[in-house]
């Protein structure tokens, strides 16, 4: 009884390759009765040896190939000579993406939240300020956001002097500070509660404390400025 073994080249399939001929799936039937594998019986000369039929332990009869008088090494050189040339194809590299752009880690930011410098928009995630993308829509979006920083910034000012303490003078000055950058972000972009202000803010880690310093109308298409008191933090 011989020792049976089957040798494979094989190609990984390139991605989104399309199958165009599958007959090499299938099995038939070859000139001499046996059936096998239809790549083999197509191309005969891709079997090193002489195919032949050969009883197993079990009295079963089975199909194997007898070697010839080649080496084996030698025949298998020769079976790779008959493989068709130039069916490989480089698959593209993808682009490299652009290295993610960070500066120095500002502690004044609290994490998960926005900072803006020049031009670029970052979030503070962990010891890091990682860069983040600006929304395409609208134009404006990141003078709009820079606007919403500062005023977001300014009501966190603000919440802290109440909290420390600080003279009825110094409060109303940073309170009309805080009312002048409302006022002139209102007149270019917009209520903060609006759906596009809504949207451009929404990841950074105040946007609920920003949006409580409106009080929206029942339809919510208009707003006042809320009461300092009334602020949620």
């Amino acid at each position: 009884m011989g020792y049976c073994s089957y040798w494979y080249v094989c190609r990984c399939r390139i991605i989104d390759a399309k199958l165009e001929d599958n007959s090499w799936i299938g099995t038939g039937e070859n000139s001499q009765g046996y059936t096998l594998n239809n790549y083999f019986i197509e191309h005969p000369e891709m079997v090193l040896g002489s195919l032949t039929e050969e009883r197993g332990l079990y009295g079963a009869i089975s199909l194997t190939v007898k070697p010839d008088e080649r080496e084996l090494s030698n025949a298998l050189e020769e079976a790779i000579l008959n493989l068709p040339s130039q069916v490989y194809v480089n698959p593209e590299k993808p682009p490299l993406q652009e290295e993610t752009s960070t500066i120095e880690v500002d502690y004044d930011v609290k994490p998960l939240c926005f900072k803006a410098q020049d031009g670029k928009l970052y979030m503070r995630i962990g010891d890091s300020m990682v860069e983040q993308t600006v929304p395409s829509y609208p134009k404006d979006a990141y003078q709009r956001i820079v606007g919403m920083i500062n005023i977001r910034k300014q009501l966190r000012n603000l919440l802290s002097l109440q909290n420390d303490g600080c003279s009825d003078e110094k409060l109303q000055t940073e309170q009309w500070v805080l009312g002048s950058q409302y006022d002139i972000f209102v007149k270019k972009y917009g209520i903060i509660n609006s759906q596009t202000n809504i949207r451009l803010f929404k990841d950074d880690a105040d946007s609920s404390l920003l949006r409580s310093c409106e009080n929206l109308s029942d339809d919510k298409k208009k707003a006042t400025k809320a009461d300092m008191q009334q602020i949620a933090f």
